[in-house]
């Protein structure tokens, strides 16, 4: 039987500070994190919302997840102390030594459909706690949560121990491939187009 604290995860694995609880919502709102209130209805209130942490055995499975505010990256930090693992502002460098300051923390949500081999991270963060059958979408009722201990097959961990959406983990291209790639397409596009319309022209005057 586990002994966690009444605000920490049913399997331990998940933490948070005293005047808060571990909640982990079904859809629509699908909040995961540390709040002081019920989240699960309207959301949790940045003035309620603390900083959760995470058991280090759990890192590899733990897909970047959503950030409902367009100003947040999601981040997953192994080797911080704690552990830190949600949304911060970007820029705010939560992986850091000190966390993600106060006030740039921002409410998160599981994602549906883990990209990148990732297993079912609604079942991940319910930790082993009871929930209604009815409340998981059907698309992860049917999902199975892979352990750590084969962890390692689905993603290595980066040379940091961290993980974030700002960098682009977990969407197929990085930062810098994007960037690449717009200029590249910036660049083929119109070049293209003028060596069309050049060909066009010169069969128009035979």
């Amino acid at each position: 039987m586990n002994h966690c604290p009444n605000y920490d995860s049913h399997g331990c694995n998940f933490t948070c500070p005293a005047g808060s609880f571990w909640s982990v919502c079904p859809q629509p709102t699908r909040f995961i994190g540390c709040c002081a209130q019920d989240p699960c209805e309207n959301g949790c209130p940045l003035g309620s919302l603390h900083p959760a942490s995470f058991s280090n055995a759990l890192y590899d499975i733990i897909s970047p997840n959503v950030c409902p505010d367009d100003n947040s990256s999601w981040y997953t930090c192994n080797f911080t102390t704690p552990t830190f693992l949600g949304c911060c502002v970007n820029g705010s460098k939560p992986c850091s030594p000190g966390g993600c300051p106060s006030g740039s923390l921002r409410p998160a949500a599981w994602i549906a459909q883990p990209p990148g081999g990732f297993s079912n991270q609604y079942s991940i963060f319910l930790d082993g706690g009871p929930t209604a059958s009815s409340a998981v979408p059907t698309t992860l009722a049917t999902a199975s949560t892979t352990s750590a201990n084969s962890a390692t097959t689905l993603r290595n961990p980066s040379s940091t121990g961290n993980k974030s959406s700002e960098d682009g983990v977990g969407d197929g291209l990085s930062r810098s491939d994007k960037i690449a790639l717009g200029i590249g397409l910036g660049i083929g596009i119109p070049s293209a187009l003028a060596a069309i319309i050049t060909c066009f022209m010169q069969i128009s005057r035979r």
